[in-house]
């Protein structure tokens, strides 16, 4: 019980950070609200012209994110934790 009420005071926590940033950085990338989504980030890194979109569900916790490489134009879908290894 009291890992669930901290888990949702976690949630509740980036809840309130989330819908007050329009704009955070992160691995030297600058993520801006997109789509007029609270929870969705879009972020474009020039020289490499990689487009990453970062999306935040506040009822899991689960955070995933898309990334379009626009040379092959494919795209990747996943877990951040499972995208960095």
């Amino acid at each position: 019980m009291i890992l669930k009420n901290l888990q949702n005071q976690i949630i509740k926590n980036v809840k309130v950070h989330v819908e007050n940033s329009k704009i955070f950085n992160f691995e030297g990338l600058e993520f801006r609200h997109y789509d007029n989504g609270i929870f969705k980030f879009l972020s474009f890194e020039k020289e490499m012209k990689i487009k990453t979109m970062i999306k935040f569900d506040p009822y899991n916790g689960q955070v995933s994110a898309v990334f379009e490489d626009n040379r092959e134009t494919s795209w990747l879908i996943g877990e951040i934790t499972e995208l960095q290894n």
